[in-house]
């Protein structure tokens, strides 16, 4: 005979079941996360006996174990039993019955920062008065990363790849919206990476190709994308919703899955980088010539955000395939190039001492109060630091270089007006 035993439901245990990213990507690049727009949304459920009473939902913006920011409701009442999430498909989506919103909004300005800390968003769920059964399922935190100049949807983790289930043949198309934020100078498109794969019964990569185009989307399309043209794929009209700035037609190696960085060229010539406007949304998409070839995407978290990425299947479609699949579609922006010193007088930017050891000073000399960004790199191109200032005129800026490998650097400060570049050593 088999022993049975009976188990009573604990009175009180509220369950976090969802967090959402609240960044518009797992990874921006400073100069565009202090733009961005943060709203913090969380599933909660109830599987406890009791309705809990005056439960506080909070979210915390935290630099390592320190709180930047924070924001909490209280909510009177929460039943037991209440569903945090239903079936969709074979997608998980919020049951807008227990997604719970936090009112205010949060625009990071400069707070965060490009630099080693690690950043993370903790949401948290407790009533009040109350000892919960399970507390280590009342909190939970997403990491997110603030780049020099690197957009990616994904975290690098939790990776799957999924396909289109169209008719046979027919092409589709995957793409990750990002938005370039203030920056003082010009930026290009470096580079664009995916991923992609083929089962062995389809005809390996080799059999098919793809395209990857840079869209600028048109400052008339609304935030939510509500007016957006979903008919047309791309436009070469200047005038379109998504207007076509860059291309390229990849043709695959003779394998089944395969990881490829392209640099993204002007769709006017076919050699020039493509320019990025500031404030300005893009949407990079990928092109698949049929239906057989997968995409690259990540599950580590879900995000709120309309045009998280997009899918294109006759009509674009802006919620993709759900909040909780990441394309892998990373993007590295950079200074259009090393060495266009426009316009700005030699007595601008002076560095000293050089050969620097634990630190150096940048003098600076403008006319007016100038926006600016200082940024240092090394000799293979690399950046090792950018910094925004809002208002430079004659000021002395101190950077610690007690960090730095001996060797050579350049300094660059870029304005509307133009860039300068000098070259400075550290000899330790």
């Amino acid at each position: 005979m088999d022993d049975v035993q009976l188990w009573s439901m604990p009175d009180n245990n509220l369950s976090l079941r969802n967090a959402y990213m609240s960044a518009a990507n797992y990874q921006t690049p400073e100069f565009s996360i202090k733009t961005d727009t943060f709203q913090f949304i969380a599933d909660i459920q109830n599987i406890g006996f009791k309705t809990q009473k005056n439960v506080v939902v909070k979210a915390e913006v935290m630099k390592g174990s320190s709180v930047i920011y924070t924001d909490s409701i209280t909510v009177d009442s929460i039943a037991p039993g209440l569903q945090s999430t239903i079936t969709n498909g074979s997608f998980l989506e919020p049951n807008s019955d227990s997604s719970f919103v936090l009112s205010r909004l949060w625009a990071p300005g400069n707070a965060l920062k490009a630099d080693t800390a690690t950043y993370s968003i903790r949401y948290s769920v407790n009533a009040a008065n109350q000892v919960d059964e399970k507390p280590a399922d009342n909190v939970k935190s997403l990491p997110f990363k603030v780049s020099t100049f690197s957009f990616s949807k994904d975290d690098g983790k939790n990776g799957g790849t999924i396909r289109l289930a169209s008719p046979a043949g027919d092409h589709w198309s995957v793409g990750a919206v990002y938005t370039m934020g203030k920056y003082a100078g010009k930026i290009s498109f470096r580079d664009v990476l995916f991923n992609c794969s083929r089962a062995t019964a389809d005809g390996n990569l080799a059999s098919t190709s793809a395209s990857l185009y840079i869209a600028e989307i048109n400052s008339n399309v609304e935030s939510n994308f509500a007016n957006l043209n979903t008919t047309d794929e791309v436009s070469f009209d200047p005038t379109a919703d998504l207007y076509a700035r860059g291309l390229n037609e990849i043709t695959f190696k003779a394998k089944f899955s395969d990881t490829l960085i392209i640099n993204p060229t002007d769709i006017d010539d076919g050699v020039s980088k493509v320019v990025a406007k500031e404030g300005t949304r893009y949407l990079v998409f990928v092109k698949y010539a049929d239906n057989l070839t997968y995409q690259g995407f990540s599950t580590s978290y879900k995000n709120y955000s309309v045009g998280n990425h997009f899918l294109y299947n006759g009509t674009w479609s802006t919620v993709g395939f759900g909040s909780a699949r990441q394309p892998v579609i990373r993007v590295n922006v950079d200074l259009e190039s090393a060495n266009d010193d426009i316009a700005l007088a030699d007595n601008v930017l002076k560095l000293y001492p050089t050969p620097a050891d634990k630190e150096i000073t940048a003098e600076v000399n403008f006319d007016k109060a100038t926006e600016a960004t200082l940024l240092i790199a090394d000799y293979t191109g690399k950046i090792i630091s950018m910094k925004d200032y809002d208002g430079l005129t004659n000021d002395k800026l101190t950077i610690n270089t007690s960090d730095f490998t001996s060797g050579a650097y350049l300094m660059r400060i870029g304005t509307k007006e133009g860039t300068k570049t000098i070259k400075f050593v550290v000899q330790h």
